[in-house]
This record gives C-alpha cells, structure tokens and sequence, in this order.
C-alpha cells in the first residue's frame, strides 16, 4: 500500500500526538512497509511510549491486507457526528472522537498481529 504517512506516538500514559518537526507534523510518502520500519525505529528508541502508529493522509493507494498486518478504515459518520472504525473482527464501531476511534483500532488489532508498531488509515 502506497501513501503519505504521520506517526502518532502514544505514550505509556495515554497521551497521543503526531511526531513533528519544527511544529509541522512530520510526513513520509512511501509503502505501509517503509511508514511501519520507521515507526517501530521511533518505538524502540523511546522507552516512554507505548505503541507508534503509522496513520495515512488520505486514502492510501493498492491496499491490501496481510496475516502481520490487519487493516482497518476509519471514516466520518457523517453531519459531523462521528467516526466509523470498520476492520478485522470490528464491524462499525461509532465515536465520537478520532483519537479515540484510532486508539480502538490499534488496541484491537495489536491482539490480532504480531507487530509491534500498528497500521491505520483515516478516510477523509
């Protein structure tokens, strides 16, 4: 799968944010591969964070599932009412929170794969 990446990095206490530079959110434009490779970089060399997770901007382009990795879209409920989670084993889930519908799909599929670092993608 082809895209244009962010890493949010969530740490051991909960707190998300996306990893920036220069107070621009840092993006990468390659394969989910290459994206995941440099999120398990920046997990393994911070002992403060929890998971790292390579998220899309945009639709991401060739999607294909594997068994290590799960996809999972979330996408606008629609009037601004929410979010969607759809996936493996997660069949339209509703919050009302982006961060909070990202943190469930990452939660439940970390159950699933063997990766260390998670894999999402957020339709807009």
């Amino acid at each position: 799968m082809h895209a244009r990446w962010r890493l949010r990095t969530v740490t051991e206490s909960h707190q998300a944010s996306y990893l920036a530079e220069n107070g621009s959110p840092v993006e990468l434009d390659g394969s989910d591969e290459a994206a995941l490779a440099f999120a398990v970089e920046v997990l393994q060399s911070d002992e403060s964070l929890r998971r790292v997770e390579a998220v899309s901007v945009g639709c991401p382009q060739d999607v294909s599932e594997s068994s290590e990795r799960k996809l999972v879209l979330i996408y606008p409920r629609g009037r601004n009412t929410g979010w969607i989670v759809e996936g493996h084993l997660i069949d339209g889930l509703w919050y009302r929170s982006l961060s909070h519908a990202a943190d469930y799909a990452a939660t439940a599929t970390k159950a699933i794969c063997s990766n260390c670092a998670c894999s999402t993608s957020a339709r807009t």
